[in-house]
């Protein structure tokens, strides 16, 4: 985990060693979730406890070869306002 405070807003970012091509296709989506409501859980603290901007991220060591997965994974976050980060690319 990684905290910035900057003044203005802080970044919050998780760095994960999730190997994606090793998950399952139909349970991508829960961990997904997971990792969302983990994100999440360190972000309320600082937006809704503190009330200052938040910038939300999170660092996966590769990118998925799977078809289809690297997207899934950045559109799933992307939807719920994380940051996604390939530390390969």
């Amino acid at each position: 985990m990684f905290v910035d405070d900057t003044g203005d807003y802080v970044s919050v970012v998780e760095i994960k060693g999730t190997d994606w091509d090793r998950i399952k296709p139909a349970n991508i989506t829960c961990n997904l979730g997971s990792h969302a409501r983990q994100v999440w859980n360190y972000v309320e603290k600082y937006h809704i406890g503190d009330g200052i901007d938040v910038c939300a991220g999170v660092i996966y060591p590769t990118a998925p070869t799977v078809s289809g997965s690297k997207d899934r994974v950045e559109d799933y976050l992307y939807d719920r306002g994380i940051a996604v980060v390939w530390y390969d690319d």
